[in-house]
């Protein structure tokens, strides 16, 4: 997501609509978004630079990314 928010051409009015529908598709309350993210905190702490060191030129700091990313959700209405 937060990759996806530096690129220009994407519609992100969609998106909020699109997240609610797929996952209530799914049987999952959208509401929890926020909650769900902040459980796995720890798991994404301990995989983000093994797992996406070779994958990401210049990897951010995770904790720069997940603010960055709570700040853009924010903005468009899911958390």
């Amino acid at each position: 997501m937060n990759y996806l928010f530096g690129i220009n051409d994407i519609d992100f009015q969609r998106i909020p609509d699109s997240f609610r529908a797929k996952a209530e598709f799914k049987d999952i309350d959208p509401g929890r978004l926020k909650e769900s993210l902040n459980d796995k905190k720890d798991k994404y702490a301990r995989m983000w630079e093994s797992r996406l060191q070779y994958q990401v030129k210049d990897l951010p700091n995770l904790e720069e990314t997940s603010r960055e990313l709570n700040r853009d959700l924010r903005k468009i209405g899911l958390v």
